[in-house]
């Protein structure tokens, strides 16, 4: 019987195809299983962390930070947005009118809100699941800014759900979370969540 012996070539190219595969698998893992860290503003040193795949916990005031996301909870305003109608935790009815101002004015002091293309980001309606988090309802609508090239404008977004076939009850607590979308990926994502309760 003759003793066949790989040659060294072949047994760099196995060795370099089992670390790409291996990398591959690593880098899919790491970009599969990030985790948000959420950081109580009213505590700031009160920090649990959560899969991406859970609702984000039903709380009064709270800032999400993970790889490039920020999320500031019930509040009106954040660097470069101001949501001016509907008040916070205002009653509502479908379809419902958002409307605000964004300012880049201080953009260079890194306070800013990314419009592109005449959208100023996203927005979608989420529903309190019973005090164990808030659930995305609904569609995913699109912020529309009225002078986008310019550092300060107004901005508008028409939300519509169809309650009949849903049946939420008056009192239930929805929030209206904008997301800023910045094409260039070089900041991190700002979201603002708005409290309101339906009618």
């Amino acid at each position: 019987m003759q003793n066949e012996n790989p040659s060294p070539s072949s047994n760099i190219i196995t060795l370099i195809l089992c670390i790409a595969i291996i990398a591959v698998g690593v880098f899919y893992f790491i970009r599969r299983n990030d985790a948000i860290t959420i950081t109580n503003t009213l505590t700031a040193t009160s920090t649990t962390t959560i899969a991406p795949t859970e609702v984000i916990p039903a709380t009064t005031t709270e800032t999400v930070a993970t790889s490039g996301l920020i999320i500031v909870s019930d509040h009106t305003q954040i660097c470069g947005l101001q949501i001016e109608s509907p008040k916070p935790n205002s009653k509502i009815t479908f379809p419902l009118t958002v409307t605000g101002t964004i300012d880049n004015t201080k953009a260079t002091e890194g306070c800013r809100w990314t419009m592109f293309e005449g959208q100023a980001g996203i927005a979608q309606l989420y529903v309190d699941n019973a005090g164990l988090g808030w659930d995305p309802v609904g569609q995913v609508f699109i912020v529309a800014a009225e002078d986008w090239m310019t550092t300060k404008t107004k901005f508008k977004t028409t939300i519509e759900f169809n309650n009949k076939g849903v049946g939420f009850k008056s009192g239930t607590k929805f929030r209206i979370r904008f997301t800023e979308e910045d094409p260039s990926g070089m900041n991190k994502t700002q979201v603002v969540d708005l409290p309101v309760e339906l009618q």
